[in-house]
């Protein structure tokens, strides 16, 4: 139970959750592990299950946010791409995504994190970059870490 809400809060926060995995994951494996020690043979079966269920938190965490961040990442390249088109045909970057739309996009895509309201991708215009030939896009990835894509340099940085 602790597994899948701790998943449901990743999934639709995208808050950084690896100290509460880690806590509860090592924590309650231990206590499982007591609790096996300490019960009879009926009741067994029930603590190694928890146990298990509880030391695969972390790993499941990873998987999820890699899974989050690699979708991200592809559903930025349809904006960059409309981006670039966007500049060919007005020989200009956009002021915000939403200019992009119908003609250019016909939605704009959301990042991975967040089930029931995805989180928008951030978009740093030239003018709020003070370079009128780079713009960035971003998407938060938790409480503290951004990704970022430069214009500039084609490449993703993230920042804590």
């Amino acid at each position: 139970m602790a597994l899948a809400a701790l998943l449901l809060l990743q999934l639709e926060t995208n808050a950084w959750l690896l100290p509460p995995v880690l806590s509860l994951g090592v924590g309650g494996s231990l206590v499982a592990v007591g609790g096996y020690a300490m019960s009879r043979w009926r009741w067994r079966q029930y603590w190694l299950i928890t146990a298990a269920a509880l030391l695969l938190q972390l790993p499941l965490y990873l998987l999820v946010q890699q899974w989050q961040n690699r979708i991200s990442q592809r559903r930025a390249g349809v904006i960059i791409r409309a981006l670039a088109t966007y500049h060919r045909t007005q020989q200009q970057f956009p002021d915000s995504l939403a200019q992009l739309t119908p003609r250019y996009l016909p939605r704009l895509p959301t990042t991975a994190y967040g089930i029931v309201t995805p989180a928008p991708f951030q978009y740093y215009s030239p003018a709020l970059t003070n370079d009128s030939a780079t713009y960035q896009l971003g998407y938060g990835m938790g409480l503290f870490v951004q990704a970022f894509y430069s214009s500039s340099t084609g490449q993703w940085t993230y920042h804590e």
